[in-house]
């Protein structure tokens, strides 16, 4: 009997035991756990994930590495009339367009007929024996570009393009910030960069809305003055970003631009961008540079154009300024591209014509394009069926077909974060792929 008395007792003080918390480990409730932060295990991780996660509305936002939460920040002025991106004048004569320099027509696009296009992204890797880039004027048609753009060293944009560049490519638009005119579309996501420090000139990141032929179509007795000011007013665009007319009998409209970091010519590897067609109710670009282990996001209400409903190509790459200038890059120079694109559930979409040649875009760089493979793995924050494609000084194929194999390790130097403070501070991210 007393040792059955033992027993008992003991079983009943561990039961006792089990019952009374840990110090050292705290009771989680569903709802706590739901707000611990997600822990990333390297930037490619923190990319995916960041730029999947909405911002809290319209406008301009800071994300910080491996942060997983947007930060609203303060967004600048539009972008003035004369820092305007140009439309393509021409279009490829049919061949592989490989002995003809990336822009004006003369760039791979990602196709997707069928299937509506939610989110693009581009990015640029393994750029090599890059030591200047300069910005040069449009050398083209005079009543294109008139000479103009060239802002000289380190100047250059990224740019991510739907259809609508080429004339007749363009996606029907009829919404109230149309005038309800029966015109065709053409939307632009932008970073630009410029190392001058001007009212006029900024690095930065907005959209552009183009209404092609709008003039033609509702005002031909104007001539070149045209009647764009006729049309409402886009949100975020304040009274020096109303819609504007070009030469050409186009109108245009500059979002808010959201200042960003200087990078010079020689930084470019890392740089990322991406577009997103109604997400969360809103067109956003967002640019991400791991130099600075920072991303930036402008958003502007998806109805302007209505693009979401009509996306079926985008383009992506390195070119000039504005106005159909031309980053002309030192000889010697070669970068990887790459370009994918999901749908509205961020999918990956496989192109249904491997690597076309359809650019939209009338600025230019002076580099050729090498042949393009489609990856069957992602990588840099590029989904699977992305488009990889190197190009460089040299006309044609110089060494094969790019791929991701040279992309198993990336690392950068971050230095100088000027958006956190005036400190400057130097360290190494290395992440995998």
């Amino acid at each position: 009997m007393r040792v059955s008395s033992w027993v008992a007792a003991t079983l009943f003080l561990l039961f006792i035991v089990t019952m009374i918390p840990s110090p050292n480990a705290a009771t989680i409730t569903p709802m706590q756990a739901n707000l611990i932060p997600p822990k990333f295990a390297n930037w490619t991780a923190w990319l995916e994930s960041i730029s999947k996660t909405p911002t809290q509305g319209a406008g301009c936002f800071v994300a910080t590495y491996p942060n997983p939460v947007w930060q609203e920040t303060q967004c600048g002025a539009p972008a003035s009339g004369d820092e305007t991106p140009s439309h393509t004048t021409t279009t490829d004569s049919g061949g592989d367009g490989l002995d003809e320099v990336v822009g004006n027509g003369h760039n791979y696009v990602a196709e997707s007929p069928s299937t509506l296009i939610g989110n693009a992204i581009g990015a640029l890797a393994n750029v090599t024996g890059v030591t200047s880039e300069t910005d040069v004027p449009c050398s083209g048609v005079p009543v294109v570009c008139g000479g103009k753009g060239g802002q000289g060293p380190n100047a250059y944009s990224l740019q991510l393009n739907t259809q609508g560049g080429i004339a007749g490519q363009g996606f029907p638009v009829n919404s109230p910030y149309s005038d309800n005119a029966k015109v065709t579309g053409w939307e632009q996501f932008m970073f630009l960069n410029t190392e001058k420090r001007t009212q006029r000139d900024f690095t930065g990141i907005f959209i552009e809305y183009w209404l092609q032929g709008y003039n033609k179509v509702n005002c031909p007795q104007d001539g070149s003055g045209g009647c764009c000011d006729r049309i409402p007013t886009p949100p975020n665009t304040p009274p020096s970003g109303v819609w504007q007319t070009d030469d050409l009998g186009n109108c245009f409209a500059a979002t808010d631009k959201m200042r960003v970091p200087f990078i010079s010519a020689k930084d470019l590897s890392g740089l990322w961008l991406q577009a997103s067609a109604d997400f969360n109710g809103n067109d956003r670009v967002m640019f991400c540079a791991l130099r600075f282990s920072k991303c930036f996001s402008f958003s502007n209400p998806a109805n302007i154009l209505n693009m979401y409903e009509h996306w079926h190509l985008a383009e992506f790459n390195v070119v000039g300024y504005v106005d159909g200038s031309q980053a002309q890059f030192n000889s010697g120079t070669e970068i990887t591209v790459g370009i994918g694109i999901q749908d509205h559930q961020w999918k990956p979409i496989m192109p249904v014509t491997p690597c076309p040649i359809n650019g939209q875009t009338g600025e230019t760089n002076n580099l050729y394009l090498s042949p393009c493979s489609i990856q069957q793995k992602s990588g840099l924050g590029l989904p699977v069926n992305s488009m990889v494609f190197t190009e460089r000084n040299t006309e044609g194929n110089a060494s094969g077909t790019s791929t991701f194999a040279s992309l198993d390790k990336v690392e950068a130097v971050i230095i100088d974060d000027a958006v956190c403070c005036d400190c400057v501070r130097s360290f190494r991210i290395m992440y995998m792929i």
